[in-house]
């Protein structure tokens, strides 16, 4: 493990610790107010496809239900990944496929214990109008900092929509250590703020 591996790594550890000591009703109103913000994107208004991720609840990340459901109703399909391969490369393939969402009880979770669709029906990622990407934290210049797996990464080079990472305020940083193959997102979402690189 490089030392930049190493740093990403503890800062991971330190950012979820943070994440998950928030208050449950400021976790609440930091995602409700960040849902509002994104509905009101001419990206997300203008999109009939937006692959999501399910929220991971226990670690506080962004709740996306909300606003899946708010899209849902204005007849959007939304898209939600599914892991098909567990390894650390993709060696030329694919790691995740994506699955229309169909509601909350065609979900099961992963070995992950993350949420995805029992479906194996795919959409292609040329069919996305918008990806909403999850983050621990994301700096001024789109930068993400994940969990470390690089599906996310696989991902976002290959699609050709506009990419959006909502992120609680606190977890908006000036910089985050980067690699090569990190790519950053187009726009960032926090509760007080929208940037577009």
């Amino acid at each position: 493990m490089t030392d930049l591996q190493s740093q990403k790594k503890a800062l991971r550890q330190q950012l979820l610790l943070e994440r998950r000591s928030m208050n449950e009703l400021e976790y609440a109103q930091s995602c409700g107010t960040i849902s509002n913000t994104l509905l009101t994107l001419p990206e997300i208004q203008q999109a009939r496809c937006v692959h999501l991720f399910w929220p991971i609840l226990k670690n506080k990340e962004f709740d996306t239900r909300e606003l899946i459901n708010e899209l849902r109703q204005q007849g959007k399909q939304c898209v939600l990944p599914r892991i098909i391969s567990y390894t650390n490369t993709s060696e030329g393939g694919h790691r995740m496929e994506h699955s229309p969402y169909t509601g909350e009880t065609n979900l099961r979770a992963n070995r992950w214990d993350v949420y995805e669709p029992v479906s194996t029906e795919t959409v292609p990622i040329a069919s996305f109008d918008l990806v909403i990407v999850p983050a621990l934290a994301v700096d001024l210049l789109g930068i993400r900092l994940g969990y470390g797996k690089g599906y996310y990464d696989e991902l976002l080079t290959e699609v050709a929509c506009p990419t959006i990472c909502p992120v609680f305020n606190a977890f908006l940083k000036d910089r985050l250590p980067s690699e090569s193959h990190d790519i950053p997102v187009d726009i960032v979402v926090t509760e007080e703020t929208v940037i577009r690189r």
